[in-house]
């Protein structure tokens, strides 16, 4: 099984691929969810891949995670609730842990996700596929894998 820091170095490694600039159909985290799923649908363009980039970085650490593999952050989700993995108090969140956002503040609590890569106490620094390198452009669809600071709000 794989260490915390050995997911996030697999992780940390993909900061920076973008969709935008890759040069085939879909990215390479669909390209990948759709040959482990035998779903052509994953590896089209325009297809979200937060959750298949999580999946991808987990399988490539032989690290297991309940929900995962998906391409679902609410499959994800439940995957966690289910096996009591949720946490009571994010702010407990620690490096390699699974974080999940809610943009909307309501309505759906499975809008993104990505990985903890450290707990700065007022807020988290992570390491996300499918977000936009800033505060402009799509958070949860952004096309790249960026290192990105969240506060507890989010």
């Amino acid at each position: 099984m794989a260490t915390a820091n050995e997911v996030l170095k697999i992780a940390a490694a993909e900061i920076g691929y973008s969709r935008w600039n890759d040069p085939l159909t879909g990215t390479k985290y669909g390209r990948w969810f759709a040959s482990y799923t035998n779903s052509s649908y994953f590896g089209q363009n325009d297809t979200p891949y937060c959750a298949m980039f999580v999946a991808w970085v987990l399988n490539r650490a032989g690290q297991t995670c309940p929900g995962m593999p998906t391409a679902s952050c609410r499959t994800a989700y439940n995957g966690a609730k289910n096996h009591g993995l949720v946490l009571s108090n994010k702010k407990n969140a620690k490096p390699g842990m699974l974080v999940i956002f809610n943009w909307k503040n309501g309505g759906s609590v499975t809008d993104h996700i990505g990985f903890v890569e450290k707990n700065c106490g007022s807020y988290i620094q992570t390491i996300e596929g499918n977000t936009s390198s800033g505060n402009s452009g799509s958070q949860g669809n952004g096309g790249g894998g960026y290192r990105r600071t969240r506060s507890w709000n989010q």
